[in-house]
């Protein structure tokens, strides 16, 4: 599970939750494609934005103009395909959701990206201005596990329970900022597997 947050030079910030490991790994079945060449994930994934690039249609439909401007717009799975995540080791490249375009698009060791209406999450463009493209000033990438992961791993025993269990900053692990790891195209991709 991570929380993947990008800055933009102009201060947006938009991101997505995976619940679905990223990196490459081989298709089910045997049939030898790997994740960096085709989509995956679930339906539990979202994107967000703080500053989407609505039209006028939408602000009224989500009564956007209601909102305090710094407020977090969400985007859940559609359901009309599983364009949930990409990634492409090779690349040093990362998206997602798909149709019609990526929700958002990093390329190019992690400086710049794009973004722009998809179906997978029926989300507008997430940045303002710029046709979807943004240069990104950080990448923050956050790794979650669950109790019963943590408990059966052995990385949480019974006896830690107590008041601040559940809260322990071992419960989040962040994976590091892009200018700390910007030194190879694959090695944010390879901390995400």
């Amino acid at each position: 599970h991570t929380l993947i947050v990008i800055k933009t030079t102009d201060g947006d910030l938009l991101g997505g939750y995976a619940d679905t490991p990223w990196g490459e790994k081989t298709r089910p079945a045997g049939t030898g494609l790997r994740r960096s060449s085709s989509f995956f994930g679930s339906g539990k994934a979202f994107l967000f934005a703080t500053s989407p690039d609505c039209s006028e249609e939408e602000k009224q439909e989500k009564d956007y103009d209601r909102r305090p401007s710094d407020s977090m717009h969400f985007y859940m799975w559609t359901g009309e395909n599983e364009y949930s995540q990409i990634c492409d080791v090779e690349k040093g490249s990362m998206g997602m959701g798909g149709g019609g375009s990526f929700g958002w698009f990093v390329q190019d060791d992690f400086t710049v990206g794009s973004s722009g209406r998809c179906y997978t999450f029926r989300n507008p463009p997430l940045t303002k201005g710029n046709d979807g493209s943004f240069y990104i000033v950080d990448v923050e990438v956050y790794g979650f596990s669950s109790l019963s992961e943590r408990l059966s791993s052995g990385k949480l025993s019974c006896s830690s329970f107590g008041s601040n269990a559940l809260l322990s900053p071992n419960s989040v692990t962040s994976y590091g900022r892009r200018s700390s790891i910007s030194s190879s195209n694959s090695s944010i991709v390879s901390m995400l597997g």
